[in-house]
């Protein structure tokens, strides 16, 4: 379960913003997490409950906000929301596309 990982990852990035504030406890933590990172929500909260003991978040709220992937084809330029992992274009059928949003994993914000 990398999500676990990811947690951790989390906590370690808030400990040390807050070390620099000299905060040491934080208060709201909001998370931006792409429906296209591989990340299971609910594995990540299970994680966060888990990776947030002892910590200066241990008392925090925790908010996710779950961004849709969004993709452009690169034969028509037409922007969609992928409904799978391999979706072609709707307009044109071309299989390939880049990645507008929908990927990001990153802390949003800290609130003390």
């Amino acid at each position: 379960m990398h999500e676990l990982s990811i947690a951790m990852s989390i906590v370690e990035i808030v400990e040390e913003q807050a070390k620099l504030a000299g905060i040491d406890k934080v208060h709201e933590v909001e998370l931006d997490i792409g429906k296209g990172s591989g990340v299971v929500i609910e594995a990540l909260k299970f994680s966060l409950d888990e990776a947030v003991r002892s910590s200066v978040m241990e008392q925090s709220v925790i908010k996710i906000n779950e961004i849709p992937s969004k993709l452009r084809c690169t034969s028509c330029g037409h922007e969609f929301e992928p409904e799978d992992i391999i979706t072609p274009c709707p307009a044109c059928g071309h299989l390939f596309s880049d990645v507008l949003q929908g990927s990001e994993m990153k802390v949003r914000k800290i609130v003390y």
